[in-house]
């Protein structure tokens, strides 16, 4: 009688429109900066530039990038909240050599 029973797994797709295309950034690469979405481009060597985030589509692990970064830039994804914190310090640059 073609009725779901309880319990029973089937297989079933969703259609949501056209695709989306952009840059794409894993999700760990996101921070929230008091309630807004930032990342960090590396902009040359060890300098990096804050960059606040427009969030396109996303999958739960990856999103496309409405806005904030193009395509072939280079974005902190391991360490992005060291790099954050690391741009809070008043420290001169040539007490530690390089710049954040």
């Amino acid at each position: 009688d073609r009725r779901l029973k309880i319990g029973l797994f089937v297989p079933a797709g969703l259609e949501v429109g056209g695709s989306t295309r952009g840059p794409v950034v894993p999700n760990e690469a996101i921070l929230n900066e008091d309630g807004q979405s930032v990342i960090y481009v590396q902009v040359e060597g060890e300098r990096f530039e804050r960059r606040v985030f427009v969030a396109g589509p996303t999958n739960g692990y990856h999103t496309i990038a409405a806005s904030g970064v193009a395509e072939g830039e280079y974005v902190v994804v391991r360490g992005a909240y060291q790099v954050y914190l690391a741009s809070l310090s008043t420290t001169d640059i040539a007490d530690h050599g390089h710049p954040h």
